[in-house]
């Protein structure tokens, strides 16, 4: 078995002309390292562990724990509580891009410009630690030291659970090796909504409430993956179907609530759904 050597790269300053949503991202993807990187020390065979820590990290935006930041945010939650489901669904998504890349799936050798991690090391390899990534993913969630009350963990790793399995990331892997056109939608829209949801879910919000957060970081997932089509020219970018997803996403946006003051994190969510629209990688 090769050996792993990828180490995190720390995400470089804020660069003239960058937007307030890239700037914050950037600052908050230094931080979002950092505390990924604590979550990964603990038992397991030394090498696996560096298979899970060469799939976590690697110019990666750190775009689905900064939503959830801001939408904690918007609800007046703990960071303690946002850092945990934050890390939770870039474990997760981690993991989706390693079974993504395997051979028997897209056969992909190269992930954000490194070997993918089948390559680094060995197919098996790959597979335990997406597995293990996943695995710890449900134990952040669930575990009692995240801050949240037990209810709320409950219903956390229940939704959890449902945006990873056959109605979400898997589901959207399957449609995807049959070809479907809806297949890349599937794989980036329901962990969104769980970014989302989670804030309304550990708010104590109503259903009405979480299912109207779930909806918006849907359609944004929705909207993130029509500028992925479009970024890689590979023909299902259609222009008039990321408007009508754009315009979705800003009508779900606006039925939430509105952010205390201008100064908080969440008052970034309408320029974050620009962002996505419009980013150029």
């Amino acid at each position: 078995m090769a050996s792993v050597h990828k180490v995190a790269e720390p995400v470089t300053s804020a660069t003239p002309g960058e937007s307030p949503v890239e700037q914050r991202l950037r600052a908050f993807a230094d931080e979002t390292e950092a505390s990924l990187a604590s979550l990964l020390q603990g038992d397991g065979p030394p090498e696996l562990s560096r298979a899970e820590h060469y799939a976590l990290f690697g110019s990666a935006k750190r775009f689905r724990p900064f939503l959830v930041a801001a939408c904690f945010d918007l609800l007046g939650l703990p960071e303690e509580q946002a850092r945990t489901v934050g890390a939770a669904a870039e474990m997760a998504h981690a993991a989706s891009l390693v079974f993504d890349d395997l051979p028997c799936m897209d056969a992909s050798e190269v992930r954000r410009s490194a070997p993918s991690l089948y390559r680094a090391t060995d197919e098996a390899t790959a597979v335990l630690a997406g597995l293990s990534l996943v695995l710890r993913a449900v134990h952040l969630l669930s575990s009692p030291t995240s801050g949240i009350d037990a209810e709320r963990r409950s219903q956390l790793t229940l939704r959890f659970a449902e945006s990873c399995g056959a109605a979400g990331l898997a589901g959207g892997q399957f449609l995807d090796l049959a070809g479907a056109v809806t297949a890349n939608a599937q794989k980036t829209a329901p962990l969104m909504g769980f970014c989302c949801e989670a804030a309304a879910i550990c708010a104590g919000q109503s259903v009405e409430v979480a299912e109207q957060f779930r909806g918006f970081g849907e359609a944004l997932g929705r909207l993130y993956q029509h500028r992925d089509d479009e970024l890689d020219d590979d023909g299902t970018g259609e222009p008039s179907a990321k408007q009508v997803e754009y315009e979705r996403t800003q009508h779900l946006l606006r039925l939430l609530p509105q952010p205390a003051t201008e100064s908080r994190m969440g008052s970034l969510l309408p320029a974050m759904v620009d962002w996505v629209a419009g980013r150029t990688a």
